[in-house]
């Protein structure tokens, strides 16, 4: 029997697995895919979470990789106005002691990936499709569909959105109908039309929709998501490809406007489904009898706040936290580090997920409120899109 088991090879169980290792643990992480995909495209690291990166021990491996943005830039598309900018770079590395990266979701996993081959005490199984889960007096066990049986003290589920853990351990969901869509693509930075846009992060807001470009990896590819309220029953995972007209009429208004010109230039699009989500609340809603959930398993995020990864990095940084006030002398109480884990992340988790949910009102708000929208960004200037509470570093 090991330790703990975590559910989940993404960004959020490889991390916990890294934040754990230090510890006189045996660890075992089921992935259910054989191997990994380079789906999901990009992802922005405000420095809360390049903070928990470098906590993690990975900050030079990430900035190697990474795209290093100038500025945020916030346009309103169909009146061709510049709202409001954000300097990054140097400034807000010294303002908050850490960077604002962007990177390739495959290049992160990969970073997070290889810093576990070698270790110890920790195993990855791969192709492990989870069919039950018990819980007994002493030990949890989760069983395949061949019948395998691991037993573990404790259980972390990271198996995202859709979480199997969540789903058979947990009454509340807070994953609703699908209430949108993205479209992204990537676009290989290789000719001269698109130099100039590939240092900075832009938001483009339109009437019902609003798009995000931004640099990732070393050559700045640039990346789009587009995000609109069209729905799409029968999309799952980020991975169904789509066409370029199942959305472009949003920017036909706008030949002339920068984000279209870039849109019309790539021809593989992707789209996923964005799904209502409540905002979780209770401490019973993350973690019960030595089972914790983390990153999109306990607290999906809309994307709107790019803040996804982010918080399922600072999940794993928080139980390491907790854990390096353990003395490793008698059996460790996971339920108590477990419920002092949610207590601490409960607060800030909820409040990213109303901000995000906020975000997606404004972005693509009309008629009046669209103007009082724009008139504020104006006004604010730096200090519309300057979150001193999210970015600074979490204790």
């Amino acid at each position: 029997m090991h330790d703990i088991s975590i559910i989940g090879g993404g960004i959020s169980g490889l991390s916990a697995g890294i934040a754990l290792k230090q510890f006189p643990l045996k660890i075992k992480i089921f992935e259910r895919n054989e191997s990994f995909s380079n789906l999901g495209a990009g992802i922005q690291l405000a420095p809360n979470a390049t903070c928990s990166v470098s906590s993690l021990g990975l900050l030079d491996e990430v900035l190697e990789k990474s795209a290093h943005p100038n500025r945020l830039l916030v346009f309103d598309i169909a009146l061709n106005q510049h709202l409001c900018c954000m300097e990054l770079g140097s400034n807000i590395a010294s303002k908050y002691g850490y960077p604002y990266l962007t990177i390739l979701r495959s290049d992160l996993h990969s970073i997070l990936e290889n810093k576990l081959q070698g270790s110890k005490n920790i195993e990855i199984v791969r192709g492990f499709k989870i069919s039950d889960l018990k819980i007994l007096k002493n030990k949890i066990s989760v069983f395949n569909n061949q019948g395998n049986r691991y037993d573990s003290h404790a259980l972390i589920g990271s198996d995202g959105i859709h979480s199997i853990i969540q789903k058979s351990q947990f009454k509340n969901n807070s994953i609703g109908s699908n209430e949108s869509t993205a479209f992204r693509t990537l676009i290989k930075n290789d000719c001269k039309s698109i130099n100039k846009h590939s240092k900075d992060i832009k938001v483009w807001f339109g009437n019902t929709f609003h798009a995000v470009t931004y640099p990732v990896g070393l050559n700045n590819d640039i990346n789009i998501v587009v995000v609109t309220k069209q729905i799409h029953h029968n999309s799952y995972g980020w991975s169904n490809p789509c066409e370029l007209n199942d959305f472009f009429y949003l920017f036909a208004p706008y030949p002339n406007s920068e984000i279209t010109k870039l849109i019309i230039s790539s021809s593989e699009w992707f789209r996923w489904p964005i799904y209502k989500c409540k905002p979780i609340k209770k401490i019973n809603e993350m973690t019960k009898s030595s089972i914790i959930l983390l990153g999109d398993a306990a607290h999906y995020m809309k994307p709107h706040l790019a803040q996804g990864a982010s918080m399922a990095l600072e999940d794993s940084c928080q139980i390491s936290y907790l854990l390096k006030k353990t003395k490793f002398v008698n059996k460790i109480d996971w339920n108590k580090v477990f419920e002092q884990t949610a207590k601490k992340r409960i607060k800030r988790i909820s409040k990213v997920q109303k901000r995000s949910i906020r975000n997606g009102y404004i972005f693509q708000c009309s008629g009046i409120l669209r103007i009082f929208r724009n008139i504020i960004l104006k006004c604010l200037g730096n200090f519309a899109v300057d979150q001193k509470w999210l970015f600074k570093r979490q204790s």
